[in-house]
């Protein structure tokens, strides 16, 4: 019992006290928010919430209450570490901009590839007020699922890779409903000029490549001074719109993308 309780202080020990490079991580962090807004600043309780979350990170390889609640030997409740993020006035928008900023600064990086890429997660059936939830493709089952598609941005620089930020994206219910129509129109043999006119798009549905293109003009604005050598993405993204987008952010910057099979290269 004596050597269960030992250990369990010095674990407590280790939680209350973050490591070195975690403490580090926090001060250069909070310098940033302060330095953009002094209103920003974290308080004493949201620093050491933070760093016990990244404690309970680096401990558990996971981001879930639970698994922190256990790992810290239930010094902290679930239920606790899940009302501090939903309460805490933490500038939530800033954090991760600042958090680049900071570590940009630390390392001394000032030139960098921006990679664009967009991913699908599944999601369970029962979480139906997730933010843009939708019906996706599997891929590897040719099914389907229910699940979030996330645009992100990501900065590969010659010491490390980051991300900057992400913007969801969903497809016009509209549109998907007037497309399953003209589908099943097409198989009756119904002819073009009978089948419904394609609807226009809605500015809270926009494309892929939209979201990117506000992604890059963000980063544009965040680091105005940041070189960027190259914008990387994938043939989803290998339009003329796209393109024109990124060279009207930085005139000239290499852009790398691939060949869709419709296109032709002159």
């Amino acid at each position: 019992m004596v050597a269960y309780q030992l250990i369990k202080n010095n674990f407590l020990s280790m939680f209350s006290q973050p490591l070195p490079f975690i403490k580090e991580y926090l001060n250069q962090l909070e310098v940033a928010l302060k330095q953009e807004n002094s209103l920003n600043s974290l308080s004493k309780i949201q620093w050491c919430w933070l760093a016990f979350c990244l404690m309970g990170i680096l401990v558990t390889n996971s981001i879930c209450w639970a698994k922190f609640e256990r790992a810290g030997l239930k010094s902290y409740k679930k239920m606790a570490l899940s009302a501090m993020f939903r309460r805490a006035k933490i500038a939530w928008n800033r954090l991760l901009i600042c958090s680049v900023r900071a570590v940009l600064h630390k390392h001394g990086i000032t030139e960098g590839v921006l990679v664009i890429d967009d991913k699908d997660h599944s999601r369970s059936k029962n979480a139906e007020k997730l933010h843009h939830l939708h019906k996706i493709r599997d891929k590897k089952t040719s099914g389907y699922f229910c699940g979030q598609n996330i645009v992100f941005l990501q900065l590969v620089t010659k010491k490390f890779c980051i991300p900057f930020s992400f913007a969801f994206y969903s497809p016009d219910p509209v549109l998907t409903r007037w497309q399953q129509e003209v589908r099943k129109l097409k198989k009756l043999g119904v002819s073009k000029k009978d089948r419904p006119k394609e609807p226009k798009r809605s500015i809270e549905y926009p494309k892929k490549y939209t979201l990117a293109l506000q992604l890059l003009k963000n980063f544009a604005c965040e680091f105005p001074a940041f070189k960027v050598t190259c914008v990387l993405a994938d043939a989803l993204y290998g339009n003329s719109l796209f393109v024109d987008g990124v060279e009207g952010i930085w005139p000239g910057v290499q852009i790398i993308t691939q060949l869709r099979k419709n296109q032709k290269v002159m």
